[in-house]
């Protein structure tokens, strides 16, 4: 979506706006075809002021509910604006419902009777043709707990293979107003929980994910996205032990994995358009081979591994949250 600029200040925009002739819509177009969508529009405005007369606005400005009123968008747009007098509200509640900027524009100048009218950004945060550079943490949990020993209290001690917590970097692009691709670089740890007296463990890895992630928009500011991808995970070493007793040691395979996502994004600031906050939920499922096996600098058969440290689960369920900038 091509985005289109004016060098007159939003005020001046406003100013002329209504000042023109075509600022008053006739009564007869307002009853004949905005009847039933101003309708709810002001009944909406009369039980829930302001916010649940944007709210109802955004759910008219659908294409779908559109065309289930008989309504062309550029009509929508425009009993819009006959019902709010307010173009900042209309701009981004119709760009947010999906309403392409050249089918806006239309709709302001039918409304107005202006030609050639520029729409102007009002702070719109688009992100088509852009790339975003996010610094993320992220911690969650195993989804299959690998119990390794048990405390004096015979309670479970465990060194899952997901899980734990971590950070990294995300590049994405954006292809379309609606779509994303994302490359997301990360650390991660798991420590053994709980930690018993003389005796630590780990198992860190790296992880790199492609993602594609579809947007749906909550707002001109704010939306949800939706991705799914796959991911190449790389170990470094799971470890358990002590100084004094010596460590046991199992060297993990690189694996490939599959990734989905459900992230809520949203501008940061009232005016920015290039950065935002980014908060998510992020499921992993990997599954890793083990490779060697020492106790104690000893080598030591993989028949000596149980089957949940042969085959380690490393799946995993993780919350992440980030800042992200756009060029």
């Amino acid at each position: 979506m091509k985005a289109l600029r004016i060098s007159i200040s939003l005020p001046l925009l406003v100013l002329l706006l209504l000042a023109s002739p075509g600022t008053s819509a006739s009564a007869s177009y307002n009853d004949a075809v905005c009847g039933q969508f101003n309708h709810k529009l002001e009944s909406a405005l009369k039980s829930g002021g302001p916010a649940a007369m944007q709210k109802e606005m955004s759910r008219l400005l659908r294409i779908q509910r559109i065309d289930e009123m008989g309504m062309v968008p550029e009509e929508g747009v425009r009993c819009a604006l006959i019902a709010s007098d307010d173009v900042y509200m209309v701009v981004n509640v119709a760009l947010a419902a999906g309403i392409d900027r050249e089918i806006l524009r239309r709709g302001i100048e039918r409304h107005f009777r202006f030609r050639d009218l520029q729409v102007p950004d009002l702070g719109i945060f688009e992100t088509a043709g852009r790339m975003r550079m996010e610094i993320n943490v992220f911690g969650g949990v195993s989804i299959e707990n690998t119990v390794v020993d048990a405390t004096v209290n015979n309670e479970d001690v465990r060194l899952d293979g997901g899980g734990g917590y971590g950070g990294g970097i995300t590049i994405g692009y954006g292809i379309t107003p609606n779509l994303d691709f994302d490359l997301a670089l990360g650390y991660h740890v798991t420590a053994l929980d709980p930690k018993t007296q003389d005796t630590e463990g780990s198992f860190e890895r790296y992880s790199a994910l492609a993602s594609l992630k579809r947007r749906f928009y909550t707002s001109a500011r704010s939306w949800v996205k939706l991705g799914i991808g796959a991911g190449y995970f790389s170990p470094v070493m799971y470890r358990k032990g002590s100084d004094l007793g010596g460590y046991a040691e199992i060297e993990y395979d690189n694996a490939p994995g599959g990734t989905v996502s459900l992230e809520y994004e949203a501008a940061i600031g009232e005016h920015t358009v290039s950065s935002s906050f980014v908060l998510g939920l992020r499921y992993c499922y990997v599954v890793y081979d083990a490779l060697k096996v020492t106790d104690a600098g000893v080598e030591q058969p993989l028949s000596s591994l149980p089957p949940e440290l042969l085959e380690l689960d490393g799946s995993s369920a993780e919350i992440t949250a980030g800042i992200a900038t756009y060029f």
